[in-house]
């Protein structure tokens, strides 16, 4: 009876540690993955900088569609409120928005309600982004 117990007793102890060592394990692992991922999936290709602002671009697939996103980064010490503008060759794409960053921080564009369209045979060098600061 007493043997019996002892080895239930180890039995138990084994079990808990198991499932102690290996749930932690298993969290640290989905994390690093997670993080892995994040990582890999945007190359960003600076591609200008004015007035204090970086711009850098990016192609991201959704659907089976190609689309532009942009980022824009302040270089400097002091918020930067600017105007940009997009154009394809002539022709504008996306009319003057106006946008705010603080002092060395980025933002991205791209969202639902102004995807840039990026079709085969595009090459970023027809666009040009025109920056003004106010």
């Amino acid at each position: 009876m007493k043997n019996k117990m002892v080895k239930t007793g180890i039995l138990l102890g084994v079990s808990i540690f198991s499932v102690v060592f290996f749930h932690g394990k298993t969290i640290a692992n989905n994390t690093m993955s997670k993080v892995i991922s994040i990582n890999d999936t945007e190359v960003w290709e600076e591609i200008k900088q004015e007035n204090g602002v970086k711009v850098y671009y990016t192609l991201v697939e959704e659907n089976g569609n190609t689309f532009l996103k942009l980022k824009f980064e302040n270089t400097t010490n002091t918020v930067i409120n600017f105007n940009w503008t997009l154009k394809n060759n002539t022709e504008v794409i996306v009319t003057e928005k106006t946008n705010k960053i603080e002092a060395g921080q980025s933002i991205e564009i791209y969202d639902a309600t102004m995807l840039i369209p990026f079709q085969n045979g595009d090459s970023f060098q027809n666009y040009s982004i025109l920056i003004s600061k106010f």
